[in-house]
């Protein structure tokens, strides 16, 4: 979000205000003129990112320009889940040079999806949807580093907009949403009933990690939502899979970002076309040795994670 003229409400502790102690509170003020679409807020203290956050819906004051207009929309809020304590994890990570280990879950909506071994009830986000109609999917990625592909066994969608931009309309299969992003998609509800005779069709949120794997290896697991037909669901038929890409597919992810542009809306504001100045700028994930500050890296093994910008 553009914090025009109130840099003080952007939130990094330490950096622009102290943190909200416990017990304690902050409101928040600032001005979102000429902003409109899907953005979000977060715990904004390094690893604590993981552990709240939510949806921020800026709706226009006239119809947004889609190629539909949507008869109902759903926040899709993907996160991760940690058995372990996320502090403990950060901690870990900047004593050993290591990266934390990654997820025990995925979740959508807070909900890991009954995929996975989980003892408590009701742990399955459900979208209720009527035959034929647009929905718009208003999907955020909250995990801490992970990118996710987003699929609907049966249906296609349309992205329409990304962090709060509208885009020329892509249509796609599949979404992939890199970590603090957002993707706004049509979703028509016209999957055929012979492909799943109890009208419910998961959604499935799978990793995407294409880099080579410096210590713990990502989860190569799935968090299921339900898109259920109102007035055709049977409880008693599973929902169908969607085949899901490999958490490498780079093809994917690849075409998926690389068709994204920007729409170009009569009087609004765009890039420009002339350009003055070009600037290369490289940056990188590899390895490094040992710092003083990790007082548990292990100097016999491999280089510890770092990043780079024109090396």
């Amino acid at each position: 979000m553009f914090q025009r003229g109130s840099q003080w409400a952007d939130g990094p502790s330490m950096i622009t205000q102290c943190p909200v102690g416990p017990s304690g509170n902050y409101t928040y003020r600032f001005n979102v003129s000429d902003q409109e679409g899907t953005l979000w807020w977060h715990a904004h203290i390094s690893f604590l990112r993981a552990t709240v956050y939510g949806a921020i819906v800026l709706n226009p004051r006239a119809a947004a320009p889609f190629p539909a207009k949507p008869d109902a929309e759903h926040v899709v809020l993907l996160g991760e889940w940690w058995n372990a304590n996320v502090v403990d994890l950060e901690r870990m990570a900047f004593l050993t040079g290591i990266p934390a280990r990654n997820a025990d879950a995925y979740t959508i909506n807070g909900k890991p999806g009954d995929l996975y071994n989980c003892t408590a009830a009701n742990q399955t986000e459900v979208f209720r949807v009527r035959r034929n109609e647009t929905h718009l999917l208003r999907i955020l990625n909250a995990a801490l580093n992970t990118p996710l592909f987003v699929k609907v066994a049966g249906h296609g969608f349309t992205v329409v907009a990304l962090d709060a931009s509208y885009t020329t309309p892509y249509a796609t299969d599949v979404v992939v949403i890199a970590p603090g992003q957002t993707v706004d998609a049509l979703m028509v509800a016209d999957a055929n009933a012979t492909a799943s005779p109890g009208g419910r069709f998961y959604m499935a949120a799978t990793p995407y990690d294409r880099a080579v794997p410096i210590g713990p290896p990502i989860s190569q697991t799935t968090a299921p939502a339900v898109v259920e037909y109102v007035g055709e669901a049977d409880g008693a038929v599973p929902p169908v899979l969607p085949a899901r890409p490999d958490y490498n597919d780079t093809a994917t992810a690849h075409r998926f970002w690389s068709n994204l542009t920007a729409l170009v809306l009569p009087g609004k504001p765009t890039v420009p076309f002339a350009v003055d100045t070009h600037m290369f700028v490289t940056v990188g994930l590899g390895v490094s040795d040992c710092q003083p500050a990790q007082l548990l890296c292990n100097r016999s093994a491999p280089p510890v994670f770092s990043s780079s910008m024109n090396n």
